[in-house]
């Protein structure tokens, strides 16, 4: 499944339930975060295609941890949490997903214990 996104509209929002997985393929979007205590509101980075997010929920089976607005049109395609685990339980995992969940988890959720940033079981 594909979706399109135009400029400034939020496609991921922080506290939602983690549906999907997204794959960016066309276009740039800001991620936002106030945190696990609610803070303000802090740009934690900007993705350009060929990106993914929304993998933290789905692999950690929490609501969202940060909101995703479109900066200029997108075109995502729509992998749903389902059909990734599906695809995890058959196949591990690589490194670079497990780091890069791990390291995104810690900059929108920071904790000081590192065992709260630990892969989950299905990773």
């Amino acid at each position: 499944m594909h979706a399109s996104f135009r400029p400034g509209e939020a496609i991921i929002n922080q506290g939602e339930e983690a549906d999907y997985l997204y794959v960016l393929l066309e276009g740039e979007v800001h991620v936002t975060s106030s945190g696990a205590q609610g803070g303000p509101v802090k740009l934690i980075r900007t993705m350009t295609a060929p990106a993914y997010f929304g993998e933290i929920g789905i692999a950690h089976g929490i609501p969202r941890t940060a909101n995703v607005m479109t900066v200029r049109g997108c075109r995502c395609a729509l992998i749903s949490g389902a059909s990734l685990l599906d695809a995890l339980s058959i196949a591990s995992a690589s490194g670079s997903l497990i780091a890069t969940t791990q390291s995104r988890l810690a900059r929108t959720h920071p904790s000081p214990s590192s065992a709260d940033h630990r892969a989950p079981s299905n990773f």
